[in-house]
């Protein structure tokens, strides 16, 4: 068995793989090569610490890569650190894989040149013709591998009510005109802009991860619920809001974002449940909230007055003499002194 090469089976969504490649650089100093497998392999592109990127049907993946070489499998969800400690997902990833987890340690993507040049142009310049934007989502949990399964996931703790996404935006609208909503989901999730005032939403679906990368890198900011996306931001340090409720920002957040959740909404904020990893079943049927998921009910106002914070107030477009008249007066300046 060679001791200069790993192999290193990961598993689960987007954000966990995202979330991984903090752990690189340290494997990286134990290990000359590192072999990964896993189910989104275009999350590792441009990581110069991983020797190979593989995917799970790579052929002759067991006798040309791992027949002589140690594997693990880093499912962090099951260890006792993870569920009873709350320690954050790359703390049990670093705890798995045997490097010293730090604070620091953030994840790490890489877009390619032809990448960013392609999102600029078409996207930037075409289709929001350089104005400002913000992202939005509001579901997930369901693989671009598979969208046609939204109608059975099994995880709805961490959904914002749709009603209440629709609220959210109106408001935003009215107050940041100039503002682009995008929202991101599957074809086969609630789409903002089927509702006729908001017309104006952009939806941004079914895409591969890394065509988000440049979306969140250069977004104004953004109101997300727990998922891929909040782990892309930690990788450009970008601060935005996310919105928690079933599951813990102590295991899968970051200190750089405004982490919204409201223990008024349930007495068992960030429960966990239904827990898939761990059978949650009761007779006859998978573990369901009687409370209808109140924890993610999370006020439009709320998110609102953290949004003003984080980009402040409105530009406006063209001055307006008559209001600037009167802010004058308010401060003591008169035309002759501007």
């Amino acid at each position: 068995m060679s001791e200069s090469k790993i192999a290193v089976k990961v598993e689960g969504g987007v954000g966990k793989h995202i979330a991984f490649t903090a752990t690189l650089p340290k494997l990286k100093e134990k290990y000359d090569e590192i072999i990964l497998i896993s189910a989104y392999p275009e999350v590792f592109i441009g990581n110069d610490n991983v020797w190979r990127n593989l995917g799970f049907n790579h052929p002759y993946l067991y006798e040309d890569y791992l027949k002589e070489v140690r594997v693990i499998s880093s499912e962090a969800y099951l260890t006792d650190d993870y569920r009873f400690k709350k320690s954050h997902l790359i703390e049990a990833y670093s705890a798995i894989l045997d490097v010293k987890y730090t604070k620091n340690m953030l994840p790490e993507v890489f877009i390619q040149d032809n990448e960013e040049e392609a999102f600029k142009e078409q996207f930037l310049k075409g289709t929001i013709q350089d104005k400002e934007y913000i992202v939005v989502q509001i579901a997930g949990g369901t693989s671009y591998y598979t969208p046609q399964m939204v109608g059975q996931k099994l995880i709805k703790s961490r959904d914002y009510p749709k009603e209440l996404a629709k609220q959210f935006c109106l408001d935003f609208m009215k107050k940041y005109p100039n503002i682009v909503i995008v929202q991101v989901g599957l074809p086969t999730e609630y789409k903002l802009n089927s509702e006729p005032e908001l017309a104006q939403v952009l939806y941004m679906t079914n895409l591969t991860s890394r065509a988000f990368f440049p979306v969140i890198e250069h977004c104004k900011t953004f109101v997300v619920i727990d998922s891929f996306l909040s782990h892309i931001s930690a990788a450009f340090k970008k601060k935005g809001i996310v919105l928690w409720g079933g599951t813990n920002p102590k295991n899968l957040g970051y200190e750089h974002n405004v982490n919204v959740s409201d223990s008024n909404l349930c007495t068992n904020l960030f429960c966990n449940r239904p827990n898939t990893f761990l059978f949650d079943h009761v007779t006859g049927a998978l573990w369901q909230c009687n409370k209808k998921y109140s924890c993610m009910r999370i006020p439009p106002a709320t998110i609102m007055a953290e949004i003003t914070k984080l980009i402040g107030a409105p530009k406006k477009d063209t001055p307006d003499p008559i209001e600037d008249a009167i802010k004058g007066k308010k401060d003591g300046r008169t035309n002759s002194d501007k």
